[in-house]
């Protein structure tokens, strides 16, 4: 096997990711995939324009990833952060979506989830840089496709 250059790096440049993602696009289309990744963003901002929640993701083959949430913590318990997660939901049914994942910690957001009616799919545990063993838990949901839905558990 030739040897290639491999670098690391924390800050790649978007021409770079681009190329990663055209060309596992390309490799999926040509094994059939259906190719449908799209990003989704959505930002809830004070009166001079400040960013004071959001959240990010993408749609993709059928489902809805929550990459991140994130609300300011004065502005916490005030609803805004499920006024971003039920758009959130609601653009994905239009994108033709039948259910959202996501990933949190134990330490993080999971009473909020779970009172929206998303189920723990999976824990992961792993010893952080924190004081103590953090589990990353893997969250699952049906309500991009109907507001009342049977949850699922998976094992």
């Amino acid at each position: 096997m030739p040897d290639y250059p491999i670098t690391l790096t924390d800050s790649p440049a978007p021409a770079d990711i681009e190329v990663v993602r055209q060309g596992l696009e390309s490799y999926d289309a040509s094994q059939g995939a259906v190719v449908d990744w799209v990003p989704l963003a959505l930002f809830a901002r004070d009166p001079e324009e400040n960013i004071i929640a959001g959240l990010t993701g993408s749609t993709y083959w059928g489902y809805l990833y929550v990459g991140r949430l994130w609300t300011d913590q004065r502005l916490r318990q005030t609803g805004l952060g499920s006024q971003l997660l039920e758009q959130a939901e609601q653009e994905a049914r239009r994108r033709g979506c039948h259910s959202a994942h996501l990933m949190t910690g134990d330490f993080n957001a999971l009473p909020f989830y779970l009172k929206r009616g998303y189920v723990v799919r999976r824990i992961a545990r792993y010893a952080a840089r924190m004081r103590k063993a953090i589990g990353r838990i893997f969250l699952h949901s049906n309500a991009v496709t109907c507001p009342l839905y049977s949850a699922l558990l998976y094992s």
